[in-house]
C-alpha cells in the first residue's frame, strides 16, 4: 500500500495532462487489459459473475495553468481546489522547476531564466513523507490515496465483473461518457477525497484520520444511493456518513448512466487543497478493503 502511494505521489497528474500517471498505473496493471477513452481516461476491464457490472472510479488532481507569461514570470489560472500560496514550489510542464511569488496584481510563477508558455500545466512539486507510522503527507496526496485504494483493489482476486476508471479532466467535471455506451454497469463506486477537520481546535468534527472511510449521503454533485449507502455501513471495515460540500466525479457518471446505483465514498484527508496534504495508510487500506469486499 505504501509503495503504491509512494509511487503515485511522485508522479505528476494534472487535470488534463494525465499521461504520465496513466503510464504508471498501466506498469502496475501490466497483466491486465487497459484502454483509453476520448478524454483520454484510462480504463480497465476484469471480467466476473454476478449480477451486473459494477465501476470504481478515482481522479487526477488539481493544477494550474498559464494563462499570461512573460520572460521567466507567468500568471496562471487555477483547475480544481488547489490553493496556490506564495512561497510554494510547483514543478511546471517539460520539467522546470519554479516558486510562486506575488505583487500588487496577485500571484506568479517565477521560473529564473526559464519561459514558459500560455497553456503550460502546473503542479505542487510531487513529494511524499512520512510524519509517523500511520500519516504520510505530500502534494496532492489526497487524490493519490483515492487512486491507491482503487488501485490496490485491482490488484486483488475478487469474482464480480468490474471496471476499474481512473478519470481525466475531472476537475473540470468532464468525465467522458463515451465508456459507458459501452458498458452497461449496474453500480458505481466513485473514491472521493473528504476533507478531515480533526484539528485542536475544533469542537465539531466530522472527519478524522485514522478513523476509517466516509460514506457520502450527497456532494455537490450527487445523491447516493440510500440502499447502496445502507449496505455499505453494514461491510466489517470502518465507516461513517459524510454530507460533503466538495464536488466529486460521480454526479457526473451517474447523469450519464441515468438510474444506476451510486455512492460516493472518501478517503479523509487534512489541509485539503493545500501545498502538502496528510492521508492516513490505514484510511488506504481500509477504503481498498470495502471495494474488494464489495467486489467478491
Amino acid at each position: 500500500m505504501e509503495s503504491i502511494l509512494n509511487t503515485l505521489a511522485l508522479t505528476p497528474a494534472p487535470s488534463g495532462s494525465e499521461n504520465t500517471i496513466c503510464r504508471t498505473i498501466r506498469g502496475f496493471l501490466a497483466d491486465f487489459e487497459t484502454e483509453t477513452d476520448a478524454h483520454g481516461s484510462l480504463l480497465v476491464h476484469r471480467s466476473g459473475v454476478g449480477d451486473g457490472t459494477v465501476i470504481l472510479c478515482a481522479m487526477d488532481t488539481p493544477c494550474l495553468y498559464v494563462t499570461y507569461p512573460e520572460g521567466g514570470f507567468a500568471r496562471f489560472s487555477a483547475v480544481g481546489d488547489l490553493k496556490a500560496t506564495p512561497g510554494m514550489a510547483v514543478l511546471c510542464e517539460n520539467e522546470i522547476r519554479g516558486i510562486i511569488g506575488t505583487d500588487e496584481k496577485g500571484l506568479f510563477i517565477d521560473t529564473g531564466s526559464h519561459s514558459l508558455e500560455t497553456g503550460q500545466w502546473a503542479v505542487p512539486m510531487p513529494s511524499f513523507y512520512k510524519i509517523d507510522d500511520d500519516i504520510c503527507a505530500g502534494a496532492s496526496i489526497g487524490q493519490y490515496a483515492a487512486m491507491s485504494a482503487v488501485l490496490t483493489a485491482a490488484l486483488r482476486n475478487t469474482s464480480r465483473d468490474v471496471w476499474f476508471v481512473f478519470a481525466t479532466k475531472s476537475h473540470i467535471r468532464q468525465l467522458s461518457p463515451s465508456f459507458m455506451q459501452k458498458i452497461r454497469a449496474t453500480r458505481l463506486v466513485s473514491v472521493e477525497v473528504s476533507s478531515a477537520n480533526d484539528t485542536p481546535a475544533e469542537k465539531t468534527v466530522f472527519a478524522s484520520l485514522g478513523k476509517g472511510t466516509t460514506l457520502r449521503v450527497k456532494d455537490e454533485t450527487m445523491l447516493s444511493s440510500p440502499a447502496f449507502l445502507s449496505e455499505l455501513e453494514a461491510v466489517p471495515f470502518p465507516t461513517y456518513r459524510e454530507v460533503s460540500t466538495r464536488r466529486g466525479v460521480g454526479g457526473t457518471v451517474q447523469k450519464a448512466y441515468g438510474g444506476i446505483e451510486s455512492v460516493g465514498i472518501g478517503v479523509p484527508v487534512r489541509c485539503c487543497g493545500c501545498a502538502n496534504e496528510a492521508v492516513s495508510l490505514s484510511d488506504i487500506k481500509n477504503t481498498a478493503d470495502i471495494l474488494s469486499y464489495l467486489l467478491q
